[in-house]
C-alpha cells in the first residue's frame, strides 16, 4: 500500500529537499488578487506566458489533466556549491550549474516510476511532470 510517508521517503531518496501530498483547489482570493496585481504591474517582464490563462493558474485542477485532485509537490534547491570566478560577471546560482529543467525532469520521472511500481493503476501517459511545462502558482500549493 502506498502511503504519504512512502512517497516522501522516495522523494528524499532521490535527493529532493522536501515533499508533500496536497489536495488541489482554488487559491484563496487574497493570493489570487496579489498575483493579478503583480501581473498588472508588469512584474512578469518578458514572461508573457504568465498572463495567458491567469485565471486558470489560480486553480491547478483546471490545468492538470483528467480532473486531478491531488498533487505530489517536491522542493529541490538548485543552489550550487560551485563558486563563480570573481573576475567574471556573476549570474544567478540556478543558471550557473546544470540546467535545472533537465535535472528535475530526470528526478521527477524517477519518482513517478517509484509511484508507478507502487500503485499499478497509474498509467504513465496520464501523469506528468511540471518543470515549467505547465505554469501554475506552485509555491502556493506547496504552502498547503
Amino acid at each position: 500500500m502506498l502511503t504519504v510517508d512512502n512517497i516522501k521517503n522516495a522523494a528524499r531518496d532521490l535527493g529532493f529537499d522536501a515533499c508533500g501530498v496536497v489536495a488541489l483547489g482554488h487559491l484563496p482570493n487574497e493570493q489570487q488578487q496579489r498575483f493579478s496585481a503583480w501581473l498588472s504591474k508588469d512584474y512578469h517582464a518578458c514572461m508573457s506566458y504568465l498572463k495567458r490563462f491567469s485565471d486558470k493558474r489560480a486553480d491547478p485542477r483546471l490545468i492538470l489533466r483528467d480532473g486531478a485532485q491531488t498533487a505530489v509537490v517536491v522542493l529541490y534547491s538548485y543552489n550550487t556549491r560551485q563558486q563563480q570566478p570573481q573576475h567574471l560577471p556573476q549570474v544567478s546560482r540556478y543558471a550557473y550549474g546544470m540546467d535545472y529543467h533537465e535535472l528535475l525532469k530526470k528526478k521527477l520521472w524517477a519518482l513517478l516510476k517509484v509511484l508507478h511500481y507502487a500503485v499499478k493503476c497509474f498509467e504513465t501517459g496520464k501523469t506528468g511532470d511540471f518543470v515549467k511545462m505547465r505554469c501554475f502558482l506552485e509555491r502556493n500549493i506547496f504552502d498547503r
